[in-house]
């Protein structure tokens, strides 16, 4: 190929009109003819890069797309700690009341409800009994729950409640002084023996009595005992008192439970 364009003569070529087409298309031709299916000649060192050239204007957004299934839940993660107690809200108002329900029967009676707690005893003897101790009554006539010890003269109540105690007792000065002959009267006191000495009621004979005289020393209460405690009937007077049966009774308590 180069050989020959060596052989061109360009000196006809530079004698040739400038503006002649023919002549540069007669160059053309013959150099196109000379060189068919010539070998490719090595490749050159690549030059270097340009610059890069300004960048353009972005282009309009497209359409958007079809969204696409939606895939697997996935594995739930651990729990979290737990967040701190939030304040207490204010209090809602009350709602209304509703219905009364209906009453229900009535139960049965609890122990120690029923009022069967009494006693019942007497005297026939003419016994002495000293200042200040206890009158022994010999007879029990009736008791339930409530106990009497004659060698005491205790009236023993187990349950706590009311209770009414009712007594009379015929009794004659026994003044042992023979000196001593002005009348007196004769009392007798209802004292709580046990768990602590406590007065409850007081009663006397009506008339002042010598030696010679009776009279009867009448009484009640109305007390309020405690459960276990003891009760008894003492000699308050300041003489010995001797007892007188009359007919046949000299002495007559009883005593009943009523609340």
């Amino acid at each position: 190929m180069n050989e020959e364009i060596n052989n061109i003569n360009f000196e006809d070529l530079q004698n040739t009109k400038p503006n002649s087409d023919d002549c540069l298309c007669k160059v053309i031709d013959c150099l196109s003819k000379k060189c068919v299916n010539c070998p490719t000649g090595p490749t050159g060192p690549r030059g270097a890069t340009g610059p890069t050239g300004p960048q353009g204007t972005t282009g309009p957004t497209g359409s958007q797309g079809v969204t696409g299934p939606t895939g697997p839940q996935g594995a739930t993660g651990p729990t979290g700690p737990q967040g701190a107690t939030g304040p207490t809200g204010s209090q809602g108002v009350t709602g209304p009341t509703g219905p009364q329900g209906a009453t229900g029967p009535t139960g049965p009676a609890g122990p120690g409800t029923e009022l069967n707690s009494y006693a019942m005893v007497h005297d026939e003897s003419d016994s002495t009994v000293g200042v200040q101790q206890p009158f022994l009554f010999q007879k029990t006539n009736i008791s339930n729950k409530i106990t009497y010890n004659p060698n005491t003269g205790d009236f023993s109540i187990p349950e706590a409640g009311i209770y009414i105690i009712h007594w009379w007792i015929n009794v004659r000065n026994s003044n042992k002084k023979e000196a001593d002959c002005e009348p007196k009267a004769l009392g007798a006191e209802l004292h709580q023996f046990w768990p602590s000495d406590v007065l409850i009621a007081h009663s006397s004979t009506h008339n002042k009595l010598t030696c010679c005289d009776t009279g009867t020393i009448n009484g009640n209460a109305i007390f309020e005992a405690l459960p276990g405690a003891s009760y008894r009937l003492i000699n308050t007077s300041e003489v010995d008192i001797k007892l007188v049966p009359n007919d046949l009774y000299s002495a007559s308590v009883s005593i009943t439970r009523i609340a």
